[in-house]
């Protein structure tokens, strides 16, 4: 019944579908693909990434990769390179492998700049895999200089481990340490 109050034209683009969705956004992007790697190709800067790794409900391993580059035109860009899913573990050397095949499929390798990515140790060895691959380009790079710490998660771990020292000082000074949080955050 409410069929009939839709506008034709909005009927006709109405996807089908959740499959018809996916394609369309899947085919805009294919078809934005090569502007954006023509325009990482003639940066003015070196391109920075910010990446993430993580493990979906359904036990899959997915990488999202973020460019980071000031563009021939003087302008900073942020731009989705790659949104991607990859068997097996989040080791460091399966997600840069990831990471390398889209360097190679933008033709970006001779200019990467620094990684923003978290803690976790399996990004110290994505950052080893990426030091071994730059010298087999010739390029002299020692990738932990190049790694930028996540700051979110360092700050979440300091307040941890500063939760967890309060909790373990005696009750005077915790009561103490309440007044004066209290006090200084106006409670």
């Amino acid at each position: 019944m409410y069929v009939s109050y839709i506008p034709e034209e909005a009927v006709k683009i109405h996807p089908s579908s959740p499959n018809t969705a996916k394609a369309w956004i899947t085919e805009t992007w294919e078809s934005q693909k090569p502007h954006l790697a023509t325009r990482l190709q003639r940066t003015l800067s070196i391109i920075h990434f910010t990446l993430d790794l993580w493990t979906s409900t359904k036990g899959l391993a997915k990488m999202g990769i973020i460019s980071n580059y000031v563009s021939e035109d003087g302008n900073l860009h942020h731009d989705v390179l790659a949104f991607r899913e990859r068997e097996g573990l989040h080791t460091g050397e399966n997600p840069y492998e990831l990471l390398r095949s889209v360097f190679e499929e933008y033709s970006i390798t001779s200019n990467i700049g620094f990684f923003h990515i978290e803690n976790a140790t399996n990004n110290d060895t994505l950052m080893d895999h990426k030091e071994d691959y730059m010298m087999t380009l010739e390029i002299a790079l020692r990738a932990h200089e190049w790694r930028l710490h996540c700051t979110e998660h360092v700050i979440n771990l300091l307040v941890k481990h500063f939760y967890l020292a309060t909790q373990k000082l005696p009750s005077m000074i915790q009561r103490m340490f309440r007044i004066l949080s209290r006090k200084l955050l106006g409670g």
